[in-house]
């Protein structure tokens, strides 16, 4: 990784305020190589423009969920249909 002098290096809890996540988020993606990073000590720090540069994909994230018979199961959160019934009469189903 090269360093000018003109490169901005924020930390990484500074890049997951950017991309409005957690800082364990943008630890993930450091350990993933999904993103450039310099560690220094403890510390990990990132190029703004590295960090603004990148898009992950919201919501494509899989998680594991154990079903009724103990199986492990991978869902997709965006699969997943909504518990609300808003065909069913009487439903408050408003926002306020």
């Amino acid at each position: 990784m090269e360093m000018t002098e003109d490169t901005i290096w924020i930390n990484a809890t500074q890049a997951a305020a950017l991309h409005g996540v957690s800082r364990q988020a943008v630890d993930l993606w450091i350990r993933q190589g999904r993103i450039a990073a310099q560690r220094v000590g403890r510390y990990w720090f990132l190029r703004r423009s590295d960090v603004e540069a990148y898009a992950p994909v919201r919501g494509a994230y899989r998680r594991q969920e154990v079903s009724d018979d103990n199986r492990l199961d991978t869902v997709d959160d965006h699969d997943r249909p909504s518990t609300a019934n808003h065909d069913e009469p009487g439903a408050d189903c408003s926002l306020a």
